[in-house]
């Protein structure tokens, strides 16, 4: 449990003035004997009463300086927006020839206005030209009822197996080999969170996986790629490159199988795509002097006109355009540059009073997109100044979390993408009293068993494991089961 609020007092002023008058007799020694308002001894208690009053308003009021240095000793701080992330393909026949998507590549909704989420790509992801994909989990092909359902078991039996046969529209070049392609496996996770999403963790995986080709006349397995599934525990991208035998091929057959697994429960797959990638909402923009776009062209020049017009006194500020969007504090890379012509580094403080009066520091606010300076005397004042660079990332927040299958464009391109996966680790940037309530809440959290329900309480919460049920039995040992042993507990 937590602690109960901290109150040093919550006496009013009625309690305060009625406290005084009940004392007055005794006090006086009966010489006071007009209690009334017009008696200027009441009066003078009055006035005491409303001072005191006041004093202990402020008695237990902790500034926001000092909650956020408090913060600092847990090596915390008020967490920012965060940021929703899926996983995204070109449907089949959408790709008309074999082409790498790239690292940071923005994509928009299809057919969103203005105020759409601005999502963009991560890593570099080959895209062959399929029209046609069938996925067969334990020789049962995965139709959309099924996936819809729940999805269909893989790896349910010890000859298991997972395969996905592909057909293209045109032979697979030679420069398709260079790019890493990935493979999208997405199940039913059962409260296991997504390889991309925030709360994923490693563990040991329940099953050890060998991924085999074939295409045509050819086959062979893959030795070196990268499985973010974790054994099929979770949804997420295995990685690989094809072989050189495959250049030249229509047709392509990947298989997933495994020796032995160690499944409580067989996964269920809902989807399976090749060439997929993991999109967040999130978008860089950097704004200096060498940008040509028109558009941040513009933008750059307004905020250098309102570095330039920076006075040198406190209570300065740098309001960036409202058309930018919801902004990522934390990914604000921010350079003034001096009177001498040199640019300077400023560095984003959660509050400026512990800053020296040389500190480049600055603060953020998100919900009006301002950055603030200090006075002097806690933070540099920034004027003069001559110009400035600025690179952030746009996004964050509700409004990145939407449901598998919305549909995409790539920006200045007619290539479309779909979800195959909902993202829905979009959240609102945490408040300073958000921030006091998660610490203090971590601050009593059972790391250590000591009590049978600790015990429960630890298997339980495991993360990275699907949902499950522990049962404790103490004094029980498992090779001794007809004594009971002081210092044995058993988790089942």
């Amino acid at each position: 449990m937590t602690l109960p609020a901290l109150t040093l007092d919550d006496l009013t002023y009625d309690d305060l003035r009625d406290m005084a008058m009940r004392r007055i007799p005794a006090a006086s020694g009966g010489r006071w004997t007009h209690h009334e308002p017009v008696d200027a001894g009441v009066t003078l208690l009055e006035l005491f009463a409303f001072l005191l009053e006041q004093q202990l308003f402020v008695l237990d009021q902790v500034p926001d300086g000092l909650t956020h240095a408090i913060l600092a000793l847990f090596d915390e701080e008020v967490a920012g927006a965060g940021v929703a992330k899926t996983l995204v393909a070109p449907p089949d026949g959408s790709v008309p020839a074999a082409m790498v998507l790239p690292n940071q590549t923005p994509i928009d909704v299809l057919g969103g206005g203005q105020d759409a989420p601005a999502f963009s790509t991560e890593g570099d992801t080959q895209l062959l030209p399929i029209t046609q994909t069938t996925v067969i989990a334990d020789g049962v092909t995965l139709s959309e009822s099924a996936s819809r359902a729940g999805g269909l078991p893989i790896m349910a039996t010890a000859d298991g197996s997972l395969v996905i046969d592909l057909v293209l529209s045109a032979p697979i070049p030679a420069d398709a080999l260079a790019t890493p392609i990935t493979l999208a496996i997405v199940l039913n996770g059962s409260g296991v969170a997504a390889a991309w999403e925030t709360g994923a963790v490693d563990v040991p995986p329940p099953a050890i996986l060998r991924l085999d080709w074939a295409a045509d006349d050819a086959e062979g397995r893959i030795s070196d790629w990268e499985d973010g599934t974790g054994g099929l525990r979770r949804s997420g991208l295995m990685r690989f490159r094809l072989p050189d035998a495959a250049v030249g091929k229509t047709q392509l057959r990947l298989c997933l199988s495994c020796d032995a697994a160690g499944f409580a429960v067989p996964p269920a797959l809902r989807n399976a795509r090749l060439g997929a990638t993991v999109a967040a909402h999130s978008r860089m923009v950097t704004l200096d002097a060498s940008v040509t776009d028109p558009t941040l062209r513009s933008l750059y020049q307004k905020l250098r006109a309102q570095v330039t017009d920076l006075l040198p006194n406190s209570g300065q500020t740098l309001s960036l355009p409202d058309m930018l969007g919801p902004i990522l504090a934390t990914s604000i890379s921010f350079a003034l540059q001096d009177r001498d012509g040199v640019f300077h580094d400023w560095t984003r403080a959660a509050d400026l009073t512990s800053s020296g009066p040389e500190a480049r520091a600055y603060t953020f606010d998100r919900a009006s997109n301002v950055l603030a300076f200090g006075d002097g005397y806690a933070g540099r004042v920034p004027a003069p100044a001559g110009d400035l660079r600025l690179s952030l990332r746009i996004g964050g927040g509700l409004a990145g979390n939407h449901a598998a299958g919305m549909m995409w464009r790539v920006a200045g391109s007619n290539q479309q993408l779909v979800s195959l996966a909902e993202a829905k680790d979009g959240t609102e940037a945490e408040t300073l009293t958000e921030a006091r309530v998660r610490v203090a809440s971590a601050i009593t959290a059972r790391e250590r068993a000591v009590t049978k329900d600790d015990y429960i309480t630890l298997v339980e919460t495991t993360p990275g494991i699907a949902a499950h049920r522990a049962h404790v039995a103490p004094m029980h040992e498992p090779g001794f089961a007809c004594i009971e042993v002081a210092d044995s507990v058993t988790v089942f």
